[in-house]
């Protein structure tokens, strides 16, 4: 056996053989064995140790662990301590082995301590050295108990080596803004006060020990809490609120990471690679308000008809230019003012300059609400969800509303009878007259007629004639002293009331005033009887009242006036002529405000500021006294200005007997004269007056006047003055008066010396009145009273009135002479054109031995000096080479006509200078005449310069001629006496009509109708110079006799008017034997032409055997008298206006009321698109052209013209294609309705026959932009 003794310091070994030897051995000896027989002192072998042990302490058990080891920290970095503790179920011989499987290696661990119990624990310690594999690594253990027993073990801990810094994984860092309760986006790109800040990220490794913290540094101190963790994806938050510290704009976010080894870092997170483009951004201050005050920066689009861009669907959408609101903010609409989810339209995000939206129909176009809202409003909204607040200091966010507003008016939707469908008038007219509004049935396209999109289907309108009456009346013109008198421009007429027109005289006898209304369209006065749809009555007589046009209620304003002068009563009411009633307003109802009542005041249209400016007058005669107050008319109510300083402080002294126009250059209302301040001139621009003339720069001035009157020439871009009584007289005349004509040069007056024209000018007067007519392009005057002097009466303390009509053009004065006696009731009248007088004249055939001869000059029939024997059934033409004017023949009932039979043979010649002279009188060979004739025809022949004759009843037999006569001024001869023109030539007939064509292809004479002996007659023919032939095609009139023929040489047609058909004393003219149709011929055919009555004064009533001639001076064909229904004579006079020189028109009447403003805004732009075609036919041939007009209140006035053939693009923009109008587009819009019309005419006019001009329009699209109040 072997013996080891342990703690002793010697090992004893003894083998004894052959005898049993006791030792004393320590208990801790280590005795080896194999066997029970090996082991001393009652010891026993351990065969699993291989030891001996004590007796009863046998142990055959390894040594176990006896808790659970513990490495702390588990995880290594570099140089950092690992401490490995671990306890075991009995006492060792030895600390055990530890080592540590680092991969291939295994790496001792150093014993530290234990503490010797009876399970003992041990300490063991590693330090990484930073050359280990960083893996996971087990440590091992070989555990020998006290006897012996061996145990190599896994200690069942691991440590990791871990030398890396923990990191952020790439592309893993999300960074989310969790708006709050208040902010108006859903997913904002800042943070503002109440957003929740989220950020996530994942780590390159797992951090269970330590969890990383997450701050805003660089000027911002804000610490984030830690919302979630799931191993190595962390989420932090943070709630922004006004308590935190930072600095506005990008911020810096660091993260500290520590893993389980302890390696740490300050990592700074990406968060611009995040889910956020710029990051974490804090912005807590409120965007710029959007540009809405800004001119032309932000557009609100109202197209509730539709635009040519949206295929005529309604379109309601905003657009903002680059700097209207923040870069890449939210815009959001809203429907009031008030910023409330629940009136939110709509929302856009703006472009990087600040722009957002755009244009109508384009893809960036941004609608904002499907109804029409008159108005809407915006809050800009930066990416953090601060809003802009137009008022601050009011609860909740203000909205900023849109003040420029773009508003379309197209035809779209347009439905007959429905004005809230389609508020907007589309009408044509077949004649466009310079007027605005028509006195006939609106033509008015109801349901648009294919007008309400743009897609080739158009409207035509073709150009047409028209009927005038134009009898003359011998109380049809205004000719009174003190009337009140102004342009109605949308009616292209001049407008006059009362007066005075008596002989006033200590005998008695009264000045009486007048109560009656005149109208003036071109040349022409009617009286017109007012109807009374209100049943208000009529303005009572009246003098010395004062007058103006309103076109922003399209009215004729009157106010004032004395029943009487002197000693009648002043008057203070006020009342509008809108072209057929009066209605009386209650102007002041509202306000208790209203002139008192005067007469001598004056009245001008302010046409900047659209109000009617009243000055002056004065009071109840006797004991009244002059008036210095200022009042302005709005078109419905009365309002006292200038009451106050400044203004106050500038106003003229008192007066009565001015005059007042507005100045265009000077933008205000000019004020000349009086009785007070007689040499003043003044202007007023609505809040000072400003003395103008005397001054230091204005040094010569008219004499000082009253009662004269003043107005605006446009033509000279002057004011002119004329006439009116010198305050200063102190001579012997009562009555005196001026005759002297002023103009205003801008800064000086001048005196105006006329051209002669031939009739002088005006003489002095006192108490007239002037206004510039516009279609006319003339200043008219009427009336007045002259000075006692030209009267030449001494016993009279008043004079009458002056009479005629004055038109100034500019050069010259021209007299509209008075009216002459014009001829009653005639049965049988002859027109021809005279060349030597340029007059039309007239031989009515009356009763009486002489027959008196009329010429139409200035609108009237002008009783001439020599006479022609009575007849009837006579003939007359011109003779334009001779400048006379031919008669032949006819019937005298008392047989004193060269013929005992009653038929006449002889010739008379009308000349210019010596009237009426027979001629070839006698006969015999000198001078060869026709039989004696009646019922014949005669016309010029143009070919051979002579006057043919054809037809009638013969007396050498009382039979129907069909014989031809030529007249060459020295004797007649018969011609076409050659068999073949004997052949073709017209059947025998009477009562039929001739008439010159001048020139052409058709140029001769052409013969129409007549009657046999039984029969009314049909048949056109032409006679060529050499023969007849016939001349027209199926379509020709019926049958008729004694019809008017006149050849119109505007249109280069021949026009046929009445007649009758009589068919053996039957017949029939469509109603009655009597006709009343119209035709034109050329080229061999007849037609019917389109007729148009814009007066409404019908057409010519049914006639016969009237009279019918071309006046070249107005271009129209007369007709005057004939036998009319009954038998009845006639003696009116009508015009035919074939249209030569007018052209076909469409207009769209936009009516602005409906776009709800309240005559607050301010219009800024005016755009019209126009797709139209049209053509004319000056000279025949055709011009295709469309003009594109406006009403500017007082005219029409062209816009621009387009040359194309078939349909164009007619687009024109006031701001850029005449900016200089800025400020007159208020002036545009005319009526109650504020309406703006527009229009399109040809190019060129109808010109001649057989064509009329046409327009023809596919769309047609109106946009009004302007400025609502700021706010």
């Amino acid at each position: 056996m072997r013996f080891v003794v342990l703690g002793l310091g010697v090992v004893a070994a003894s083998v004894i053989f052959g005898c049993a030897v006791d030792l004393n051995i320590p208990n801790e000896a280590i005795i080896t064995c194999a066997s029970e027989d090996e082991c001393p002192n009652g010891r026993t072998c351990n065969v699993a140790s291989g030891r001996c042990v004590p007796e009863g302490r046998k142990d055959a058990d390894a040594p176990l662990l006896a808790g659970v080891p513990t490495v702390n920290p588990p995880v290594l970095k570099k140089d950092a301590p690992c401490e490995i503790r671990f306890q075991v179920n009995e006492p060792l011989i030895a600390p055990p082995e530890v080592t540590l499987v680092n991969g291939p290696r295994e790496i001792p661990v150093e014993f530290v301590s234990t503490d010797g119990a009876a399970e003992p624990t041990f300490v063991y310690s590693l330090v990484a050295t930073g050359d280990e594999a960083q893996v996971d690594s087990p440590f091992h253990a070989v555990l020998i108990d006290k006897v012996g027993n061996t145990n190599r073990i896994d200690l069942g801990v691991s440590a990791r080596f871990d030398f890396v810094d923990p990191d952020v994984q790439e592309g893993s860092v999300r960074l989310e803004l969790v708006p709050g309760l208040d902010n108006p986006l859903d997913k904002p790109r800042h943070a503002s006060f109440g957003t929740t800040i989220e950020v996530s990220f994942s780590t390159t490794e797992a951090l269970t020990e330590t969890a990383p913290t997450l701050n805003v540094i660089a000027g911002s101190q804000i610490s984030f809490g830690l919302f979630d963790a799931t191993d190595s994806r962390f989420v932090f938050f943070h709630t922004l609120c006004e308590e935190d510290s930072f600095s506005q704009g990008a911020q810096s976010v660091q993260i500290h990471l520590a893993d389980d080894a302890g390696n740490a870092v300050d990592v700074p997170l990406d968060l611009v690679a995040s889910s956020l483009p710029d990051g974490f951004w804090i912005d807590t201050v409120p965007p710029e308000l959007p540009a809405t005050n800004a001119p032309g920066q932000i557009l609100y689009s109202r197209a509730r008809w539709g635009l040519r861009e949206t295929a005529g669907a309604p379109y309601f959408g905003v657009e903002g230019k680059a700097g209207a609101v923040e870069r890449e903010s939210t815009v959001i609409v809203y429907a009031t003012s008030h910023a409330i989810a629940t009136q939110e339209l709509a929302r856009e995000v703006a472009r990087d300059d600040g722009s957002f939206g755009g244009a109508p129909g384009s893809t960036e176009a941004f609608p904002v609400t499907p109804v029409d809202l008159l108005q809407v409003y915006l809050v800009a909204v930066d990416a953090a969800g601060n809003s802009s607040d137009a008022k601050p200091g009011e609860a909740g966010i203000q909205a900023s509303g849109v003040v420029e507003i773009a508003w379309t008016a197209t035809m779209t939707g347009k439905r007959a009878g429905s004005y809230f469908a389609n508020p907007h008038r589309f009408e044509w007219r077949p004649i466009f007259s310079e007027s605005l509004s028509i006195e006939t049935e609106s033509f008015d396209a109801s349901a648009s007629m294919g007008i309400g999109a743009q897609d080739d289907e158009t409207l035509t309108t073709q150009g047409a004639g028209h009927w005038l009456d134009v009898t003359p009346s011998a109380d049809s013109r205004p000719e009174v002293g003190y009337p009140a008198m102004t342009y109605f421009a949308s009616h292209a007429a001049m407008v006059a009331f009362g007066g005075a027109d008596c002989l006033w005289c200590a005998s008695g006898i009264d000045n009486k005033s007048c109560s009656v209304t005149w109208v003036r369209k071109q040349d022409h006065w009617s009286v017109v009887e007012p109807i009374d749809p209100q049943g208000d009555g009529n303005p009572g007589s009246r003098q010395r009242a004062a007058m103006a046009y309103h076109p922003a209620t399209d009215r004729v304003v009157m106010f004032g006036g004395a029943t009487q002068w002197p000693g009648g009563e002043a008057l203070g009411d006020t009342w509008e002529w809108d072209g057929r009633s009066w209605a009386q307003k209650q102007a002041g109802a509202a306000t208790g405000e209203t002139p008192t009542a005067r007469w001598g005041h004056s009245m001008a249209l302010d046409e900047r500021r659209n109000v009617i400016l009243l000055f002056g007058g004065h009071s109840d005669d006797p004991g009244g006294q002059a008036l210095g107050d200022i009042w302005e008319w709005n078109g419905d109510q009365w309002a006292q200005v200038c009451t106050t300083s400044p203004c106050a402080d500038t106003v003229p002294s008192a007066r009565c007997g001015q005059a007042m126009a507005f100045d265009p250059d000077l933008q205000g209302v000019v004020m000349f004269g009086g009785t007070t301040g007689s040499q003043e001139t003044w202007t007023y621009d609505g809040e000072q007056w400003t003395l103008l003339c005397p001054s230091a720069a204005c040094t010569r001035v008219p004499p000082g006047r009253a009662d004269h009157s003043l107005t605006y020439d446009p033509n000279l871009g002057e004011l002119l003055v004329f006439g009116g009584w010198p305050t200063d007289y102190s001579g012997p005349d009562t009555f005196p008066a001026l005759d002297d004509m002023w103009r205003w040069a801008g800064s000086a007056w001048l005196l105006v010396t006329p051209a002669d024209s031939g009739d002088g000018a005006p003489q002095a007067r006192r108490g007239h009145a002037m206004a510039y007519d516009y279609a006319r392009a003339r200043t008219i005057m009427i009336g007045g009273n002259p000075q006692l002097s030209d009267f030449g009466c001494s016993s009279c303390c008043y004079l009458p009135s002056l009479k005629g009509t004055w038109e100034w053009d500019g050069v010259t004065w021209q007299e509209q002479a008075p009216l002459g006696h014009a001829p009653q009731e005639v049965s049988e009248a002859h027109l021809a054109f005279h060349e030597g007088l340029g007059a039309v004249v007239l031989l009515p055939i009356e009763t009486g031995s002489l027959l008196s001869w009329f010429a139409w000059v200035d609108a009237a029939w002008r009783l001439q000096s020599t006479s022609v024997s009575q007849r009837t059934q006579t003939d007359m033409a011109s003779d334009a080479t001779r400048n006379r004017v031919v008669l032949f023949g006819g019937a005298h009932s008392a047989g004193d006509c060269n013929d005992t039979s009653g038929v006449c043979q002889d010739t008379w010649e009308l000349d210019a200078s010596t009237g009426w002279s027979e001629r070839c009188e006698g006969g015999g060979d000198t001078c060869v005449q026709p039989p004696p004739t009646t019922a014949m025809a005669l016309a010029r022949d143009p070919v051979n310069d002579t006057v043919l004759l054809f037809g009638g009843t013969s007396s050498d037999n009382f039979m129907v001629e069909n014989t031809s006569y030529a007249w060459d001024g020295g004797g007649w001869q018969e011609v076409c006496t050659a068999t073949a023109c004997m052949d073709s030539r017209p059947s025998p007939r009477m009562r039929h009509r001739m008439v010159t064509i001048p020139s052409g292809t058709d140029q001769g004479v052409l013969l129409f109708g007549g009657f046999s002996m039984f029969d009314s007659m049909g048949g056109t023919y032409l006679w060529n110079g050499q023969e007849w032939a016939p001349a027209s095609n199926s379509a020709a009139p019926r049958a008729r006799h004694e019809t008017g023929l006149a050849y119109d040489a505007s249109r280069g047609e021949v026009v046929l008017f009445g007649g009758e058909n009589l068919i053996m004393f039957g017949g029939d003219c469509g109603d009655g034997p009597l006709c009343t149709d119209t035709w034109t011929w050329q080229h061999g055919s007849w037609r019917q032409p389109a007729i148009w009555d814009p007066e409404q004064d019908g057409n010519p009533p049914r006639r016969r055997n009237h009279g019918m001639a071309f006046d070249p001076s107005t271009e129209r064909v007369l007709i005057y008298g004939g036998t009319g229904e009954d038998s009845v004579g006639l003696d009116d006079t009508w015009a035919w206006d074939a249209g030569a020189a007018a052209s076909p028109g469409q207009l769209m009447e936009v009516n602005v009321e409906a776009s709800g403003t309240d005559k607050s805004e301010q219009l800024v732009d005016l755009s019209v698109f126009w797709r139209a075609s049209g053509t004319g036919y000056p000279g025949g041939i055709a011009n295709r052209g469309v003009r594109l007009l406006v009403w500017d209140g007082k005219e029409w006035r062209t816009l621009k013209e387009v040359v194309a053939s078939g349909l164009s693009d007619v687009t024109w923009t006031r701001s850029t294609d005449e900016p200089d109008t800025t400020g007159v587009l208020d002036r545009w819009l005319v009526g109650r309705q504020r309406s703006l019309t527009v229009a399109v005419v040809p190019t060129a006019a109808n010109g001649q026959s057989p064509h009329y001009g046409e327009i023809a329009t596919d769309y047609v699209e109106v946009t009004l932009t302007y400025r609502l109040p700021t706010q």
